[in-house]
């Protein structure tokens, strides 16, 4: 097939295959979290209290832990990254599958929105166990205890000894807000800047490096500033011990409250911030080449 004379259609309809997805989503999550780690750990340590300011943050764990503490806890991410943004990825064709009549047709920006919104209640059953181990890991240096967990594994295996499925699962309540509220307004702006950005004969796969990147960053830049609060509670229920917060994220937004004010909510807001553009600029990057290269390969 010449590749030139695609129409726009064709490339609108092949988008929408969720194989494509899967495999296009597992390459752009593993360079999403390779690059967004250690900018993860400094926001995960200061929600959790630890630590007056980021670059102070920055300067203790390297000074402490040496450049190797940046990505600790690094290896559950990693490890599901790819079947996690896979599923994501699969979730958003399901989700513009459902609401289109024509598979030729693009999605409009109401489908595009409606699509993030169910993508992000498939993620959240992932997302919840797997920053949960996550979280434990990070910052159980930080909190100037000995080391209680001695790597995944037993992490993961003393969670579910403590408290069961319950107990790994814990967070799941504002990990789905979260990407609920977080889901559609991120599908929003990445798809309509791309949109904006295309002239109009381009085809998604003639789109470049520069605008997806440009693209993918503002889409987590909006995600991360409206539901920043909403991550720092979550934070807090994951790592806090068994019996804290009877009542979850009531409890533990409650709390912070009145020991600590509003602005607690938003501790490493900078340093997710910047996490976020950088992780999905890097993320969206990996699964647009890949989707391109499949094109190409495989039309």
């Amino acid at each position: 097939m010449d590749r030139s004379s695609e129409t726009i259609d064709q490339v609108n309809t092949r988008r929408l295959s969720p194989l494509r997805n899967l495999i296009a989503g597992s390459v752009g999550g593993v360079t999403g979290v390779t690059a967004g780690q250690p900018l993860d750990t400094i926001k995960v340590r200061l929600q959790a209290s630890f630590g007056a300011g980021p670059l102070d943050m920055l300067a203790r764990t390297v000074k402490s832990e040496g450049v190797r503490g940046l990505y600790k806890g690094m290896l559950a991410p990693v490890l599901v990254a790819a079947p996690v943004t896979a599923v994501s990825f699969y979730s958003l064709s399901i989700g513009k599958r459902l609401q289109l009549s024509d598979p030729n047709k693009e999605p409009t920006m109401v489908q595009y929105y409606n699509a993030g919104v169910f993508c992000g209640v498939c993620v959240s059953f992932i997302y919840a166990p797997t920053e949960r181990v996550k979280c434990l890991l990070q910052v159980q240096k930080e909190s100037g205890t000995k080391a209680r967990y001695q790597g995944l594994g037993d992490c993961l295996l003393q969670v579910y000894r403590t408290g069961g499925l319950r107990g790994v699962f814990k967070g799941l309540g504002p990990t789905m807000g979260r990407e609920v509220i977080g889901g559609g307004f991120w599908y929003l702006t990445y798809e309509g800047l791309l949109r904006v950005m295309r002239s109009g004969d381009c085809t998604r796969d003639q789109v470049g490096p520069i605008a997806v990147m440009l693209s993918g960053g503002s889409a987590g830049l909006v995600f991360w500033m409206i539901t920043y609060p909403i991550d720092a509670i979550k934070t807090r229920v994951q790592v806090a011990p068994e019996g804290t917060y009877a009542r979850g994220a009531r409890d533990a937004l409650r709390e912070l409250l009145r020991n600590e004010g509003p602005r607690a909510l938003y501790r490493g807001y900078v340093p997710g911030l910047m996490r976020a553009v950088v992780v999905h600029a890097a993320l969206l990057a990996g699964y647009e080449l890949t989707m391109k290269t499949m094109n190409v390969v495989v039309p």
